[in-house]
């Protein structure tokens, strides 16, 4: 059932409206969701109908779903429809009108006017013409976790800086131990703590301190300073009151209603968010947008898709990356809330710019298909020009799986080129006028021009230079660069769903391919691919959709191979069919047995040997407390667990660790009562900053450089 888009406000209130008596049964309805029935716009619950008449592809007002039934509008089953409906995203909705106005005009992927760049078409008789000075240096290299801005859910994300909750007063010391100079990784990174002989108690982070100066990870604890050391008066006082100013009482108290929201997700867990609190996450969702606090807004909204898939048993749903969205949302709430954050920084963006980039030739490289868990699916193709900077053409619309062949099919809407995206993922384009976003995605204006112009097979010298090792500029693994990547890779086998494969460096790789039974091409390619040891190819990679800190930190951290999400391959040892073009896209291409001749023996693939995680401990009862909410903490028999816990990390020299998992104990414990029941104290969500301080830490250690 593939209901269109709601908008945040209209579920809210819809679900605010009803009487408590509904509200109550309001689950029990939406669970049963399974067995309705929808067709031609109407909604068939069994004992009541709703028609649904989206306006641009989205519900957005009370007259959009009406009910037959003889309590409408303040009924159940208007309620229960729109809280199935997947959340209508801004970003997601300006693709599908992009490029609908001319050139100069409004541009729905970017909420602003498009700049012509205008300047000279290549030259079409070279292979590869330079292109414009004033062409973007490609994408810029960005975190994951941040709102999704006109990404489309398979794109990177704005920057993430780190801003742990409150835990302990500027300059606080806690027992035995002084932590390290932290490491600044892109975001503000602290590093893991390690004891210093002689020191007494390790700092904790503070929510208002400022990010220390880089440091390298390695130095030498005895001559460093504290990670939280508090900053010099002035220039304290000068970075709260300027950003305090900055952030005006109504933005403050928007994102106060989601911290309050999402604190109440975490006393319940997914278990008990039911519609009600959904519709609560909805409605900060709804004033953020009001307040253009975009990336709390996008954060919010992915939470809220998240809580959804996890209680319908969504094969999709990914605990990891439901628990890095709800960091994210906590972050981005407290330093708004509380005015300690620089809005330059926290606000994010609508829809990113699209300027001119001038004349360009590209060259197809693949194709992608996009399934997003918000309601959207199409397809993106991957480019590359002369000088190896990655591009993008997308379309995705609102639909489920069943649109990715008809989109791949369907036309591209760049300039007059007459191709379709299958197409153009293995043939060449020309342009001049050309307009892109700061990650590579080209604006198709009316101002726009492109002819097809021919492809660039892999195995030629343009591009088989740029098919490089793991750790190579073009496919290295930085945290928080989604854009593919070219290696030059041998299979070396299997390991369970993955295929495990080294460079020509002999670094090890496992390769897998996305979640879900709509990829079943992709999984049964991975599967023959992997039996096929020896096997020598080019492939085109990318970090996985739910790898929150780019490049699998947590095994960058132990020093294990990463995982990257394989999107196409080709030469090598891979003998395809001449209407294949040479490379084979895994999500659409079946490939055969006969089409694969390894000309060698497997190479090994890297020993890791015995490897254990210090931090698999603190990560799971961080996502147990967003799985089943703070009882999880407080059962009889977890407390004593959970400080076994805490003195395994102090031994393992991770003690900053330990006492940010004792404090996250004592936070998720029984509020204490006096003798008439009422609260002794006021907890006040000491649950929620507690939580975020552990999860800052883990965040931090896992992206900062190894």
């Amino acid at each position: 059932m593939n209901l269109p888009p709601a908008d945040p406000e209209l579920v809210a209130s819809t679900v605010a409206g009803l009487p408590d008596r509904l509200q109550k049964r309001l689950d029990t309805t939406v669970s049963g969701s399974p067995g309705w029935n929808y067709a031609d716009g109407v909604v068939d619950l069994g004992g009541a109908k709703v028609t649904l008449a989206p306006e641009d592809g989205s519900l957005r007002r009370p007259e959009n779903v009406i009910c037959d039934c003889l309590l409408a509008p303040v009924c159940l089953h208007r309620a229960a429809v729109v809280s199935v409906a997947p959340v209508a995203d801004p970003a997601q909705e300006g693709r599908v009108r992009e490029g609908s106005r001319a050139e100069g005009g409004w541009s729905a992927a970017s909420g602003d006017p498009e700049v012509s760049g205008a300047s000279a078409a290549p030259d079409p008789e070279t292979s590869w013409p330079a292109t414009s000075e004033t062409a973007v240096q490609g994408p810029a290299a960005t975190v994951p976790g941040a709102p999704a801005a006109a990404t489309g859910g398979h794109g990177p994300a704005a920057p993430v800086p780190a801003n742990p909750s409150k835990v302990a007063e500027p300059g606080s010391v806690v027992a035995g131990f002084v932590a390290p100079e932290s490491v600044t990784a892109g975001t503000g990174a602290t590093a893991a703590a390690q004891p210093t002989p002689g020191a007494s108690a390790p700092t904790v982070p503070d929510p208002t301190a400022a990010t220390p100066a880089a440091s390298t990870p390695h130095s030498n604890p005895a001559a460093s300073k504290p990670i939280f050391s508090t900053p010099t008066r002035s220039a304290a006082e000068t970075s709260v009151t300027t950003a305090s100013v900055a952030w005006k009482p109504p933005e403050r108290a928007a994102a106060q209603m989601i911290w309050d929201a999402a604190g109440r997700l975490l006393e319940a867990g997914t278990a008990g968010a039911g519609a009600a609190l959904q519709g609560q996450l909805l409605a900060g969702v709804h004033q953020a947008r009001l307040r253009a606090l975009n990336r709390l807004a996008a954060a919010t909204t992915r939470v809220v898709s998240a809580v959804r898939a996890a209680r319908a048993d969504d094969a999709s749903f990914s605990l990891p990356g439901l628990t890095a969205d709800l960091l994210e949302v906590l972050s981005v709430a407290h330093a708004v809330s509380t005015g300690t954050g620089d809005p330059s920084v926290w606000r994010g963006t609508a829809r990113t710019v699209y300027s001119g980039v001038g004349g360009l030739r590209l060259a197809g490289l693949c194709l992608e298909p996009v399934i997003s868990s918000a309601g959207y699916a199409g397809v993106v193709v991957w480019l590359t020009d002369a000088e190896g900077r990655m591009w993008s053409v997308s379309d995705v619309k609102p639909g489920d799986a069943e649109r990715v062949m008809s989109s791949a099919a369907g036309p591209v809407a760049v300039g007059e080129t007459g191709l379709s995206h299958r197409d153009l993922s293995r043939a060449g384009m020309i342009m001049s006028s050309a307009t892109a976003n700061p990650d590579g995605r080209l604006g198709s204006g009316s101002g726009v021009r492109a002819v097809r112009a021919a492809g660039v097979g892999w195995t030629e010298p343009q591009l088989l230079d740029r098919f490089g090792t793991l750790n190579a500029d073009t496919g290295a693994a930085n945290a928080g660069d989604h854009r593919p990547r070219l290696l030059a890779l041998t299979v070396c086998g299997d390991d369970r769903n993955a295929l495990l494969a080294v460079d020509d460096q002999g670094q090890g790789v496992r390769l897998v391919g996305p979640v879900g039974d709509q990829h079943r091409i992709h999984r049964d390619n991975l599967r023959l691919l992997a039996a096929k040891p020896g096997l020598r190819m080019l492939a085109i990679a990318r970090p996985p959709t739910g790898d929150v800190n780019g490049f699998a930190a947590p095994a960058r951290f132990l020093g294990l191979p990463g995982t990257l999400e394989l999107i196409a391959v080709g030469g090598g040892d891979l003998r395809l069919p001449a209407g294949l073009g040479g490379r084979a896209d895994l999500g659409f291409d079946r490939l055969s047995s006969r089409f694969l001749r390894p000309s060698g023996p497997p190479p090994p693939f890297p020993a890791t040997g015995e490897v254990t995680d210090p931090l698999l401990a603190y990560r799971r009862r961080l996502e147990r407390v967003v799985s089943g909410g703070r009882r999880t903490l407080s059962v009889p028999g977890v407390p004593r667990e959970v400080r076994s816990e805490a003195a395994m990390l102090r031994r393992d020299q991770l003690a900053t660790a330990s006492v940010l998992l004792e404090r996250l104990l004592d936070a998720a414990q029984p509020a204490e009562r006096d003798v008439f029941g009422r609260l002794a104290t006021e907890t006040g969500g000491d649950l929620a900053r507690a939580w975020l301080a552990a999860g800052t830490y883990q965040r931090e250690l896992l992206a900062a450089p190894f």
